[in-house]
């Protein structure tokens, strides 16, 4: 990547993500909402799919 100052690390990584292989950290992403209407958004989206979360699978 030309513009990736630190691309040999980040090929790295993404290549342990593909590969299933942990790392040293999570591998995120982050979406930042433009304005009030998205933030309303994203929340009621997030909240809507609590209730068909099964924590007990996640626990296991």
């Amino acid at each position: 990547m030309k513009y990736k100052p630190n691309w040999p690390e980040t090929k790295e990584r993404l290549t342990a993500l593909w590969h299933h292989k942990p790392m040293d950290r999570p591998c995120i992403a982050v979406m930042v909402p433009n304005g009030k209407a998205a933030v309303k958004a994203v929340v009621k989206k997030v909240f809507s799919q609590l209730d068909k979360l099964d924590v007990e699978k996640v626990l296991k």
